[in-house]
């Protein structure tokens, strides 16, 4: 498969394609469970696989992509048809910058495959901890594990070839509850970085978890009995994580190209940004 990849970005170039690369997945599969106040609500597993094709042609961009490979001159050829028909209408042509070509792999950190470790274990993990949530109350709770892992090779027509292979694990745990005037507040936790480098089934450490459980619903319990927040014109301090939020949608989505142009309009309308 590599060498007719590199066959078609070799006749692309030829055609005079600026630059070209493609993206293949040879797969990317899923796992995910999810138990709801004890009872196992869903569990699935997905594989898929297919590759991305990007030309520039002129200054300007061409993509394609499909999960069907069994023709690939075809799916170069949509991807290079798109960028001569958008470069006969460019206003501001693309010019790449100048980069090293590289050769490289990267596996992440992953010492227990996740997709190795059986389902009853996967399950079992899920009702120890939901177990620990079921606490007087907790009116919900809720626990889910996600597992992807991926392999994506990039080849470009400056001579790079980078290949990934890539193991993520994602676990999550709610709990809410009702105080005396039927408002629904809920506390979680969610699986991040706490200092493990590693995206195995090791990174679901039982004690971080359980920590988190009885600090979610001491905390839930809090919110039940607390008074309500007064109400009047303060000075807020923004933590950098609302901050870096906040910039991005009021500032980033602003300056997005397709939504100062009209082409992208969300709920929130478009953009207070002019060319």
């Amino acid at each position: 498969m590599l060498r007719q990849i590199q066959q078609q970005i070799d006749r692309l170039k030829a055609l005079g394609a600026t630059y070209v690369d493609a993206r293949w997945y040879p797969y990317e599969e899923a796992n995910y469970l999810l138990m709801w106040n004890g009872n196992l609500k869903e569990t699935t597993a997905s594989r898929e696989s297919g590759m991305g094709v990007r030309v520039l042609y002129k200054g300007a961009w061409g993509f394609s992509a499909s999960s069907d490979l069994s023709d690939l001159p075809a799916l170069f050829d949509k991807a290079f048809d798109n960028a001569r028909v958008a470069a006969e209408r460019v206003s501001f042509p693309v010019r790449l910058a100048e980069k090293d070509a590289l050769q490289a792999k990267f596996t992440s950190p992953s010492r227990i495959d996740p997709f190795q470790v059986p389902l009853s274990e996967k399950v079992a993990f899920l009702k120890d901890l939901d177990d620990k949530l079921n606490q007087t109350g907790v009116l919900q709770r809720r626990c889910d594990l996600m597992f992807i892992r991926k392999h994506i090779i990039l080849i470009d027509s400056e001579g790079s070839e980078i290949e990934k292979l890539i193991t993520e694990v994602f676990a999550e745990m709610t709990v809410s509850g009702q105080d005396e005037h039927g408002i629904t507040h809920e506390r979680k936790f969610r699986l991040a970085n706490q200092g493990a480098n590693t995206r195995g089934w090791e990174s679901l450490d039982p004690k971080l978890f359980t920590e988190n459980a009885e600090r979610i619903v001491r905390e839930m319990r809090q919110l039940l009995r607390a008074e309500p927040c007064p109400a009047d014109n303060r000075s807020v301090i923004l933590l950098p994580g609302i901050m870096y939020l906040q910039t991005h949608e009021t500032i980033g989505h602003a300056l997005e190209l397709d939504r100062i142009l009209g082409y992208e309009l969300a709920f929130a309308g478009g953009s207070f940004v002019r060319l």
